[in-house]
């Protein structure tokens, strides 16, 4: 379900939804995916997110997953969580599944393109991602990266306006320059949205 909606082949917000009436989470589920999400981070993310920090840019990790499971990833990769655009579930005193969020605008349609457009008012925007919902961030930011080394998709090799083929994300960095140019980056922020594959 979820990869037919990452890939546009369906409606994003309908597909949300049934995801919670075919499989309710428990808290213990998501503590486990929490684990693996960190196990199974991408190569070099650390060292990409270390370098742009560096450099002064502001990193965002914009996800409709869990937050909870987001928000490990963040802390592993040093990432403020108020940096982290992801999704509430809740839990009842029994850890079983009570509800989502319902109201956050990442489990709609267009909410990647809204959050996206968000960050992008403050300042230069690059935006990475894999899917072709991951497209969708196009339209308001600066630059979009597509990201292929866990899983190669043509329509975001074509769309993106570059593209990594390598497990490795250290070729961003090399993108950043090519595509932007280095001197549009001296004293810029940017938000770079960390993908996390398992």
């Amino acid at each position: 379900l979820t990869e037919r909606a990452m890939e546009g082949e369906q409606s994003f917000s309908e597909v949300f939804a049934l995801r919670f009436k075919l499989y309710r989470p428990t808290l213990s589920d998501i503590q486990w995916l929490a684990d693996q999400s960190v196990r199974h981070i991408t190569p070099d993310a650390d060292r990409v997110v270390e370098e742009l920090k560096a450099r002064g840019y502001h990193i965002y990790i914009v996800s409709a997953s869990y937050r909870t499971a987001i928000l490990k990833v963040a802390k592993r990769l040093g990432i403020p969580a108020l940096n982290v655009c992801a999704v509430d579930v809740e839990f009842d005193a029994q850890g079983k599944y009570a509800t989502y969020d319902r109201s956050n605008v990442l489990t709609t349609n267009e909410g990647l393109e809204i959050v996206v457009a968000e960050i992008a008012k403050r300042g230069l925007t690059i935006y990475i991602g894999d899917s072709v919902r991951d497209l969708a961030a196009a339209s308001v930011a600066d630059c979009v990266v597509g990201y292929g080394g866990a899983k190669h998709n043509p329509r975001v090799e074509r769309e993106a306006h570059a593209y990594i083929r390598t497990p490795s994300m250290l070729p961003l960095l090399d993108h950043i320059e090519t595509h932007l140019g280095e001197s549009r980056l001296e004293g810029a922020s940017a938000r770079l949205p960390v993908p996390v594959h398992s």
